[in-house]
């Protein structure tokens, strides 16, 4: 049944962003809608922008609701993590840009629908982000607050976190000798949550 409800919201985006082109270059409107006419505003510097009056913007809700509805996607994503995909299938099927301009609009809308449910059935990658905290005392630590756990960067548990940062970095991200340094001076002996 969540399928369904799933192939029948991608159906209800295919149909949302087929009047869009229809509609011809979006981006243009910016000038000749006034402020409190857009509904939606959204885009990249790569991609151009899609500005959506009201009507517009109730449709783009609904295909955003529907999509979310389905309890598959619900357990894996946020609301906001599906309407950025669906940003995205949106802006690639409508090449504002011209970055696509030898496919024809039916192939880009092919191709953003497939994109967008094959991001949708992955399973996002849970991250641990840790950041000094200024301001918060170093007595009574360490201690948790619901999911955030604060602790004092000493050098034991500093080495595992640049552990972990080295795993980071070691994928191409541009680590140097000098993070490490970085890391010692930015969170040895500081709060850490």
């Amino acid at each position: 049944m969540a399928s369904n409800s799933k192939d029948g919201a991608l159906d209800m985006l295919k149909g949302f962003i087929t009047n869009l082109h229809r509609k011809g270059d979006l981006s243009e409107r910016e000038r000749e809608l006034r402020p409190f006419e857009i509904g939606v505003l959204f885009g990249s510097a790569d991609e151009g922008n899609v500005v959506l009056d009201h009507e517009e913007a109730k449709e783009y809700r609904k295909c955003l609701r529907k999509l979310y509805s389905s309890n598959e996607i619900q357990e894996k994503h946020s609301k906001r993590a599906v309407e950025i995909l669906m940003q995205e299938a949106i802006l690639h099927a409508l090449d504002l840009n011209n970055k696509r301009c030898d496919k024809p609009f039916e192939d880009r809308l092919s191709e953003a629908i497939k994109e967008l449910e094959s991001k949708l059935q992955v399973n996002p990658k849970p991250w641990v982000v840790h950041m000094r905290v200024e301001g918060l005392a170093k007595e009574g630590l360490p201690y948790k607050f619901g999911k955030v756990q604060f602790w004092l960067a000493d050098e034991h548990n500093l080495g595992e976190l640049k552990d972990k940062c080295g795993a980071i970095f070691d994928r191409g991200t541009g680590l140097s000798e000098s993070s490490n340094s970085y890391i010692d001076r930015y969170f040895l002996n500081h709060p850490i949550a």
